[in-house]
């Protein structure tokens, strides 16, 4: 008689756990960091429907949506909860400088360089992707990376003015 209540007791801690995944799982969906991927994932679709998307857009929305999904995850490890608000924040923001430059695309490609003006708004978007950027990287990859990063763009500013052949 043990015997077969050992059997039931193994069913129903078996089944159980199948049951809380099944309905867990579409639970999980709901939370930012899923919906952010499967958001991604509609942005590869609408890439392979539409592909006369531009390619600045499309560079951006990948590049915000990584961005976002890093800053979501790192949300996740966080255990409290400011900290995990301020990460959804950061990602919000990351997912903004895309949709600006798919609204002023055609201002951007009709910029003439150095006549026109830069709008405070390209100013205001391109430094807060770049500081999300370097953020993100610092986070994720390590000071290595993020010392690099900054090397870079330092001489991309700066290597104008350096002597020598560099």
């Amino acid at each position: 008689m043990s015997e077969s209540s050992d059997t039931s007791a193994n069913t129903d801690s078996e089944q159980k756990p199948a049951d809380a995944l099944a309905l867990g799982g579409w639970r999980d969906l709901c939370r930012p960091a899923p919906l952010v991927a499967l958001a991604w994932a509609l942005f590869q679709l609408l890439i392979f429907v539409w592909p006369d998307m531009d390619i600045m857009v499309r560079r951006a929305g990948h590049v915000a949506f990584a961005t976002a999904l890093t800053f979501l995850l790192m949300g996740r490890m966080t255990g409290f909860t400011p900290g995990r608000w301020f990460y959804r924040a950061l990602a919000c923001i990351a997912l903004l400088p895309p949709i600006y430059i798919f609204i002023e695309l055609d201002r951007i490609y009709d910029r003439i360089v150095q006549l026109d003006p830069v709008l405070i708004g390209d100013y205001v978007f391109a430094c807060a992707m770049l500081g999300l950027l370097l953020v993100a990287a610092l986070r994720r990859a390590g000071l290595g990376m993020f010392v690099l990063a900054v090397v870079f763009i330092a001489y991309q500013l700066f290597g104008g003015n350096m002597p020598g052949v560099l």
